[in-house]
């Protein structure tokens, strides 16, 4: 077969399937082809991709919305270049061509195909990534999830402390910080809390380091009349505190862990 000039790729990603559209440069649909999500379908891929249009990897163009995954990669392996979409951009070249707007993934793969023949500025290139630098892209992922976990945890907690327990929040900022936590642990009740003695205090102060406030002060503030009705509820919300202090403290170590860079 002799090459095909500028041919161009579209691929619609699903969870079990993907489907393929290849366009000539005429922006004719020279072949298709649908794909489980499997590693023997994903390896056939390049192969018949540089079969179907001439082997020429230079002339060949590879649209998706995903810009990773097994499929980019299986792409790469074969220095084909991959080209990646805004799936809302996406969207936009899916009403161009078909108003209707109803979700078809053979159609997808098509419009991803010609979106990249007609516009390519849209699209980006795939970077082939060294092992160190997948690495790294997943310890960034990872460690924006667990941020966004923290504020959440740390959000629900202050909202569990401000409904029985809203003097122990004069003592911090940041609720995450570890001697607070370490403080709700050992008296996440407004009784526990009036019984800490201050030398208990005094030592948890410094274990941890803690300058901005002095043990007689937090003594003070633990020490403030409770909330009306605070005693009725302030078991059930401890062991709400309890299970939130846990997690927030095991997602504290992992970002410790995420902060490691490879060399």
């Amino acid at each position: 077969m002799q090459p095909q000039s500028n041919c161009y790729v579209g691929i619609d990603w699903g969870r079990t399937r993907h489907e393929v559209c290849v366009l000539d440069a005429n922006r004719q649909i020279l072949a298709r082809r649908t794909l489980d999500h499997c590693s023997e379908h994903l390896i056939e891929l390049a192969p018949w991709l540089l079969q179907t249009t001439g082997g020429d990897a230079q002339q060949l163009k590879i649209g998706l919305e995903v810009p990773h995954g097994p499929l980019v990669l299986a792409l790469q392996a074969h220095d084909l270049e991959v080209f990646s979409i805004n799936p809302l951009q996406s969207n936009r070249f899916r009403d161009r061509l078909s108003p209707a707007g109803a979700k078809d993934d053979r159609r997808d793969a098509f419009v991803i195909a010609r979106a990249l023949a007609t516009d390519s500025d849209a699209f980006r290139l795939a970077p082939a990534l060294t092992e160190q630098q997948h690495l790294l892209r997943t310890l960034v992922h990872e460690r924006d999830q667990l941020v966004k976990q923290k504020v959440k945890d740390c959000n629900q907690l202050k909202e569990l402390l401000w409904s029985y327990f809203p003097a122990v929040l004069e003592a911090v900022k940041d609720v995450s910080q570890k001697w607070f936590l370490q403080l709700l642990l050992q008296a996440p009740t407004p009784d526990q809390a009036r019984r800490l003695q201050l030398g208990t205090l005094k030592k948890l102060l410094k274990q941890h380091r803690i300058r901005r406030i002095d043990a007689p002060t937090l003594q003070q503030l633990l020490r403030q009349p409770p909330l009306p009705g605070s005693d009725l509820i302030a078991p059930a919300r401890a062991l709400q505190v309890n299970h939130l202090v846990q997690q927030l403290r095991l997602l504290l170590q992992l970002l410790e862990t995420c902060c490691w860079i490879p060399d």
